[in-house]
């Protein structure tokens, strides 16, 4: 009997280990709301805020439109309501086929980095 529970004490030890070790935690991104709104103000070119990896926005847009003007207010948005800085947006077109795609996201219009 002392040997059994050992063993369990033992089995259910590594399985707290194995669980708390196997769980990956998505980290959430605290502006993407904000930029979803900011992005649907512009009504003529649909865009929305995609995800973000590591130091990079990812942005979906289905056609290149004044993202040199969009991504400086952008990143002005980032530094003023989310206190965030030193971001990358990256926009990218995920109409076109997937064999023209140049990131593991899509083709890349246009790439900007926050000061």
């Amino acid at each position: 009997m002392k040997s059994f529970l050992k063993i369990t004490a033992v089995l259910v030890f590594f399985y707290f280990i194995g669980t708390a070790t196997s769980m990956v935690k998505k980290r959430d991104y605290p502006c993407g709301f904000q930029l979803n709104i900011f992005l649907n103000n512009d009504t003529t070119v649909r865009s929305y805020y995609s995800s973000a990896h590591n130091d990079t926005i990812v942005i979906s847009a289905f056609k290149d439109s004044l993202w040199e003007t969009k991504s400086e207010a952008i990143c002005k948005l980032l530094k003023d309501s989310c206190n965030i800085s030193g971001y990358k947006i990256m926009v990218i077109d995920t109409t076109n086929d997937p064999a023209s795609w140049n990131t593991p996201y899509g083709k890349q219009i246009y790439l900007r980095q926050c000061p």
